[in-house]
């Protein structure tokens, strides 16, 4: 990165009119500046941000232009956030269960976030999340139907057979629908579309309840 010391301007000086001379610039020798270290040591050089750039006579200090531009690049960006929330959704039968509203109602925190991405993420391997239609419940039914004829229980090539007959299937529906979504966030709500809903597909016949991990990251309000 080559440095600009703030003195270099005074090399390049303009005739005034009024004095009757031209009013070009009249280029003057400057002085060479080296583009390998050692750093020059002027104290408005612009430097690439560095953990030593804020030490008292550091030849690595920002440019107070630099900074000036960050800040007001950050004000009308907002401020970037987290939120992490576990939690337990009620214990279901096998099948394919509608439980978006469970899920926002357990992070409150989404109404903060101007735009984002929540990722939701459920921490079992006998049971999946999925993204799918939110209004006809024969949509859940055929599915659990579909489902149930691709994966047989206790199929009589299944080795694990330690937790029941349904306990294999349940792992193989677990990866075929998948463990997490990613959903927008928009104005503090999930972004779904009109007829998308958050699924919990349980393969077990009594699975239990079930802990959902929600990541959300954006710009806050």
């Amino acid at each position: 990165m080559a440095f600009v010391s703030a003195t270099t301007a005074s090399l390049f000086p303009l005739r005034s009119p009024l004095a009757g001379a031209s009013s070009s610039f009249v280029l003057q020798p400057a002085h060479r500046i080296p583009l390998s270290p050692p750093f020059p040591t002027a104290p408005h050089s612009t430097v690439l941000h560095s953990p030593r750039s804020t030490a008292p006579g550091s030849p690595f200090r920002r440019h107070p232009s630099r900074t000036a531009v960050t800040a007001t690049a950050a004000a009308g960006m907002g401020v970037a956030g987290w939120t992490q929330k576990t939690f337990r959704l009620g214990a279901r039968s096998r099948g394919c269960h509608l439980v978006t509203k469970e899920i926002v109602n357990a992070v409150p925190e989404l109404r903060n976030y101007k735009v984002g991405l929540a990722h939701i993420f459920i921490r079992h391997t006998s049971a999946a999340l999925t993204l799918n239609e939110n209004a006809d419940p024969d949509v859940r039914k055929d599915m659990k139907m579909i489902l149930g004829e691709v994966v047989e229980d206790g199929h009589p090539r299944f080795l694990h057979r330690d937790e029941g007959d349904d306990d294999m299937a349940a792992h193989v529906v677990s990866s075929l629908v998948g463990a997490s979504v990613s959903v927008p966030v928009t104005d503090g709500r999930l972004a779904l579309g009109t007829w998308q809903g958050v699924w919990l597909v349980e393969w077990r016949n009594y699975g239990g309840e079930r802990s959902v991990t929600v990541t959300v990251q954006g710009e806050k309000k």
